[in-house]
């Protein structure tokens, strides 16, 4: 059991030799899914290693762990050069959000709170429920908080969704 790096195979493909996937498989470190974070750590760091396996308590597979998601739990939020803010303010009362934002950002910038009992737990998940059917881009529904306009899809989910916070002004 182990890993394999993709800059590896794509080292090997561009160097035009010809080695099987085992010559690039590392191993991965084993911990239990109850173990504390700061063990974790140290483990990784002693065997240099930036990914970990976590398995239950029958030996099945409850996930993997990265140093980033330590840093990630202990300093915050890491974000890639490559990754788009999860919202953009457009306007007073006005944000694009990434579909995949969770709804306590949405409620955080907007000053606004959604039925505690919601299921979903991104934007782009409860405007696709909103609309009840497979959203197009253009798609426009609101609700008694806000308005919402499908900005970009990606497949079949909503990638960009504009929300404009409802005001008093537009119940007058």
């Amino acid at each position: 059991l182990g890993m394999i790096h993709i800059r590896d195979i794509i080292q090997n493909e561009l160097s035009h030799k010809s080695q099987n996937l085992d010559t690039f498989v590392k191993p991965l470190i084993l911990v239990p899914e109850n173990i504390s974070i700061s063990k974790v750590l140290v483990m990784m760091n002693k065997e240099r290693s930036h990914t970990a396996l976590v398995v239950d308590e029958y030996g099945g597979t409850a996930g993997i762990l990265t140093m980033e998601d330590i840093m990630e739990e202990i300093i915050g939020e890491i974000k890639s050069e490559h990754e788009e803010d999860s919202y953009k303010k457009l306007a007073e009362n006005i944000y694009e959000f990434q579909g995949r934002c969770d709804i306590e950002t949405v409620e955080e910038m907007l000053v606004i709170n959604y039925d505690e009992d919601l299921e979903q737990v991104t934007i782009g998940g409860y405007v696709f429920n909103l609309l009840g059917r497979l959203p197009i881009v253009g798609d426009r529904i609101e609700d008694e908080l806000c308005y919402y306009e499908v900005k970009k899809m990606d497949g079949n989910s909503i990638e960009r969704v504009k929300v404009v916070k409802k005001t008093n002004k537009d119940e007058e």
